[in-house]
Protein backbone atom coordinates (compact mmCIF):
# COMPACT_ATOMS: atom_id res chain seq x y z
CA UNK A 1 0.00 0.00 0.00
CA UNK A 2 1.06 3.22 -0.66
CA UNK A 3 2.17 5.67 2.28
CA UNK A 4 3.64 9.41 2.36
CA UNK A 5 5.11 10.63 5.15
CA UNK A 6 5.91 14.03 6.39
CA UNK A 7 9.33 13.92 5.80
CA UNK A 8 8.37 13.64 1.72
CA UNK A 9 5.61 16.44 2.31
CA UNK A 10 8.59 18.65 3.77
CA UNK A 11 10.38 18.20 0.82
CA UNK A 12 7.60 19.73 -1.56
CA UNK A 13 7.40 23.26 0.70
CA UNK A 14 11.40 23.15 0.70
CA UNK A 15 10.81 22.55 -3.00
CA UNK A 16 8.31 25.85 -2.63
CA UNK A 17 5.71 24.07 -3.92
CA UNK A 18 1.83 25.27 -3.41
CA UNK A 19 0.09 22.84 -0.98
CA UNK A 20 -3.21 23.09 -1.47
CA UNK A 21 -4.08 20.61 0.93
CA UNK A 22 -2.95 17.19 3.16
CA UNK A 23 -4.10 14.44 4.60
CA UNK A 24 -1.89 11.71 6.23
CA UNK A 25 -2.65 8.80 7.98
CA UNK A 26 -0.63 6.09 9.63
CA UNK A 27 -1.13 3.47 6.40
CA UNK A 28 -2.41 5.77 3.38
CA UNK A 29 -3.18 9.28 2.56
CA UNK A 30 -3.15 12.27 0.13
CA UNK A 31 -1.57 15.56 -0.83
CA UNK A 32 -3.17 18.04 -3.35
CA UNK A 33 -0.92 20.35 -4.53
CA UNK A 34 -1.30 23.41 -7.38
CA UNK A 35 0.64 22.16 -10.19
CA UNK A 36 3.51 24.30 -12.02
CA UNK A 37 3.69 25.72 -14.79
CA UNK A 38 6.67 26.97 -16.62
CA UNK A 39 6.41 30.44 -18.02
CA UNK A 40 7.59 30.98 -21.53
CA UNK A 41 9.58 34.06 -21.29
CA UNK A 42 12.12 32.39 -19.05
CA UNK A 43 11.42 33.65 -15.97
CA UNK A 44 10.94 30.55 -13.94
CA UNK A 45 7.40 28.35 -12.49
CA UNK A 46 4.11 29.77 -11.86
CA UNK A 47 1.68 27.59 -9.40
CA UNK A 48 -1.76 27.30 -10.96
CA UNK A 49 -4.40 26.09 -8.15
CA UNK A 50 -7.19 25.29 -11.14
CA UNK A 51 -4.66 22.52 -12.34
CA UNK A 52 -4.31 20.72 -9.28
CA UNK A 53 -2.41 17.01 -8.63
CA UNK A 54 -3.20 14.79 -5.97
CA UNK A 55 -0.07 12.67 -5.00
CA UNK A 56 -0.50 9.26 -2.74
CA UNK A 57 2.42 8.23 -2.32
CA UNK A 58 6.58 9.05 -1.66
CA UNK A 59 7.31 7.96 -4.66
CA UNK A 60 4.72 10.40 -6.65
CA UNK A 61 6.52 12.78 -5.08
CA UNK A 62 9.58 11.91 -5.59
CA UNK A 63 9.25 11.61 -9.40
CA UNK A 64 7.16 14.81 -9.40
CA UNK A 65 10.02 17.14 -7.75
CA UNK A 66 12.57 15.09 -10.54
CA UNK A 67 10.30 16.47 -12.93
CA UNK A 68 10.32 19.68 -12.58
CA UNK A 69 14.00 20.27 -11.68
Amino acid sequence: MAVITAAYVKRLEIFGVKIIESHLHSNAGHVVIADVVHCSNGRGKKWQEERSLTLRSNKEIFEYLQAIA
